[in-house]
């Protein structure tokens, strides 16, 4: 990347300016993918939320086995009105989450190497 740099610029004043320009575009960049990724998982979200709610209107869910706070039996809970609150499972596969992790990932790569590169161009 380097030698890139140096063909396109010839003096020193010029290439730092344009090396710099590089490091604000690529830690812009970051940000922008970290937004994009959370937007996703707002919007794996809310659709999650959408589906334990038409769940939990139908009457559907499985039993978690344990207390009835989960199951819907009201008459092993211990605290009244906790009894109702849906199903144990939605039956959304985790693997809807791996593009914002992905992107997560690729967000931190690119700010957070333009930073490190930032900062030991500074010292």
């Amino acid at each position: 990347m380097m030698q890139h740099l140096n063909v396109l610029c010839r003096t020193s004043d010029i290439c730092a300016c344009y090396f710099a320009l590089l490091l604000q575009s690529a830690a812009g960049w970051g940000m922008l993918v970290a937004v994009l990724a959370m937007w996703y998982a707002a919007g794996v979200e809310v659709w999650r939320l959408g589906i334990f709610r038409d769940m939990s209107a139908k009457g559907e869910g499985g039993s978690t086995g344990g207390s009835g706070i989960i199951s819907g039996n009201s008459s092993s809970s211990s605290a009244p009105g906790l009894h109702e609150y849906g199903p144990a499972v939605v039956p959304l596969n985790i693997m809807w989450q791996a593009p914002a992790y992905i992107l997560i990932g690729a967000s931190e790569v690119l700010a957070s190497i333009a930073q490190l590169e930032f900062f030991y161009d500074q010292v």
